[in-house]
């Protein structure tokens, strides 16, 4: 017997049209139909999700679309990385009349191995800023061993400037782009401003990571505080990221 999702009567087996109210069964009948909100697949028979009582629908009926322009993006993926808008569940391929149901894995954080990755390769492209520094500040100190003073102090000055290059790229990368730094953007990560959803701003950056730097001048233990923080956050936020209100995310 089958019975009718829209009016209830039952039917017999193998009829095409309710008996009832004339309603096409076999469209009705969906293979493997999906709730669009939990997205837990049912058998075909079922009509309504058994936690949430969400209507199934048909799977091509669901997408994921920014929440701000619109963009179709695969079930994954959690921020628009055009504009930081949410990734949220929708039925109806029509965004503009379809129905947002949900944010997809709202604020999830990036993993820690990926956090890992990109910020050693933030690291190692610091270190390359640092070389010029590095060079300007060993040739003025041979000028200087050698009687050449005023050759070397000029060499000193251009160290102590150009110095300045890895600073500021530590301070601002997560800023840059798309709320991602270089080493970040190689990993598909993307930090977010949790206020407004939008993509890291400069000054955002500037206060996560002028936490770290500021800690990094406490004696012997500053460089691992905000490491053990992450570890131990269950949000996935170092000192940083909670003093800006920015998180990390995932966007592929």
């Amino acid at each position: 017997m089958i019975e009718c999702p829209k009016c209830g009567s039952v039917n017999p087996s193998g009829s095409a049209f309710c008996e009832q109210c004339k309603s096409n069964l076999a469209f009705e009948l969906i293979d493997h139909p999906l709730c669009p909100l939990c997205l837990t697949q049912y058998e075909r028979g079922d009509f309504f999700c058994e936690k949430d009582g969400n209507r199934l629908i048909d799977k091509s009926e669901l997408s994921f679309r920014c929440t701000k322009c619109g963009k179709s993006y695969e079930q994954d993926v959690k921020y628009c990385p055009e504009d930081g808008g949410k990734v949220a569940n929708c039925v109806g391929n029509d965004f503009a009349n379809g129905r947002v149901l949900q944010d997809n894995n709202v604020q999830a954080p990036a993993s820690l191995k990926k956090r890992f990755v990109a910020s050693l390769l933030d690291g190692l492209i610091g270190t390359g800023f640092m070389l010029p520094s590095i060079f300007c500040m060993i040739t003025g100190t041979q000028a200087i061993n050698h009687g050449a003073y005023d050759r070397g102090l000029v060499l000193w000055c251009f160290a102590a400037a150009l110095y300045l290059l890895p600073i500021l790229y530590f301070l601002l990368k997560d800023g840059m782009g798309k709320g991602q730094s270089w080493g970040k953007k190689a990993m598909d990560l993307q930090v977010i401003q949790e206020e407004s959803n939008k993509v890291c701003s400069y000054k955002k950056s500037f206060g996560r990571n002028g936490v770290m730097l500021l800690l990094n001048f406490v004696p012997l233990v500053g460089s691992f505080i905000e490491p053990i923080v992450l570890l131990a956050s269950n949000d996935g936020k170092r000192l940083g990221d909670k003093a800006a209100k920015t998180i990390v995310v995932e966007i592929n």
